[in-house]
């Protein structure tokens, strides 16, 4: 079937018109947890995990031509710390390929370290981080969770495969 096909019988949904970073993201705040590396695949971006990365780094994400997926970039993920560790890190990278994509093609690599700080400035890593923890933990599956008998971190956290810590601060609660 061509494109003219397509748009003929379902016109609302035009085959050939990309979606934004946000009509993407939000295909992916429907589940809990969210399916960060699914994310990752529709953004462009390749994932691996590493042993190879020192302790004091968590990840980067970096130019990559040969494996870079359809973006030409990948993140790299120190897979020797815990899973919500690395799905933080993930998240994290993914937000500063969508707010600072200009630094990643000018630097052509951030480095992030186990504080998430890449040499950016401290408004730039906060802002990664606050788009990391509305990736992983948006209010509207919060809110879903919470209706459904989610109510404590613990539970919240769970079910969103993140760090308690992560959600506390999420949620506003001192940690």
């Amino acid at each position: 079937m061509s494109v003219l096909q397509q748009q003929i019988q379902n016109p609302t949904t035009p085959a050939h018109i990309p979606q934004s970073p946000a009509q993407i993201l939000a295909k992916y705040h429907s589940l809990a947890p969210v399916d960060v590396m699914g994310l990752a695949k529709e953004l462009g971006l390749s994932v691996w995990g590493t042993h190879s990365l020192p302790s004091s780094i968590s990840g980067k994400i970096f130019r990559d031509s040969a494996n870079g997926g359809s973006s030409g970039f990948s993140i790299m993920v120190n897979s020797t710390e815990a899973p919500v560790r690395q799905r933080f890190t993930i998240a994290h990278e993914i937000a500063h390929f969508l707010l600072h994509r200009h630094l990643l093609e000018s630097k052509g690599a951030l480095v992030d370290d186990t504080m998430y700080r890449s040499g950016l400035s401290t408004a730039e890593e906060a802002a990664a981080n606050k788009m990391a923890a509305h990736i992983l933990m948006p209010f509207s599956l919060i809110n879903s969770l919470s209706n459904n008998g989610f109510n404590s971190v613990e539970s919240l956290a769970r079910q969103l495969q993140v760090s308690k810590t992560a959600m506390k601060i999420r949620l506003g609660i001192p940690t």
